[in-house]
């Protein structure tokens, strides 16, 4: 589910093709609820929802950002809400890693992923047996992050290279790779996981 067409259209292609779509908003209740009546009982949910917001206080738009914050919760809560579960069910919700070091610009996005990890857990209880876990990325090089860092990324990308533990940039496999385990793992729940190859360590 996206509300851009060309952009649904792209990430089905590269999954393979042969995937359902659903054109929709997935901060608005009208859109959500025909979503998750179209596609009935649900096994899992993958939350990843909205384009990040970074910036520092003097430079960015404070309304902006506080819809994309706004947006982005709703869409979390209106998932929960109208899903229909199965026993066996989970909800996996994407933060950052970065919110355990704080950095000027990244506010809005450390307000957000806090606020993730909190619904993250409340709504493990008021969902279970639904599991509902949190996967925290640190930098990862999607179409997003070259968007936001044009030529610069791969100067980024090296950078982390050499200052990283492990030596290894985290790749979109990576993350899509413990989204699997944690959906299909019945012991996690209330979980934040991160995945950032040691980057809030270095």
């Amino acid at each position: 589910m996206a509300r851009d067409p060309d952009r649904l259209g792209r990430a089905a292609a590269r999954a393979g093709g042969g995937l359902e779509t659903h054109q929709g908003d997935a901060s608005k209740d009208q859109d959500v609820r025909a979503f998750f009546d179209r596609v009935g009982t649900v096994d899992h949910v993958v939350l990843s929802a909205g384009s990040p917001t970074f910036g520092p206080l003097a430079a960015v738009d404070i309304d902006t950002g506080l819809d994309w914050l706004s947006n982005r919760l709703r869409a979390i809560l209106l998932a929960a809400r109208h899903a229909r579960w199965a026993q066996s069910g989970s909800l996996t919700l994407l933060g950052a890693s970065a919110v355990r070091r704080p950095r000027p610009g990244g506010g809005l996005i450390g307000a957000l992923a806090r606020s993730t990890e909190y619904l993250a857990e409340t709504l493990a209880l008021e969902l279970a047996p639904v599991r509902v876990n949190v996967i925290a990325p640190g930098f990862v090089p999607t179409p997003l992050t070259e968007q936001a860092l044009g030529d610069r990324l791969p100067a980024r990308v090296a950078e982390l290279r050499q200052s990283l533990p492990t030596g290894h940039v985290v790749e979109p496999d990576d993350v899509a790779s413990l989204i699997v385990h944690v959906m299909l793992n019945p012991a996690m729940t209330g979980s934040v996981i991160p995945i950032d190859s040691g980057q809030i360590l270095a």
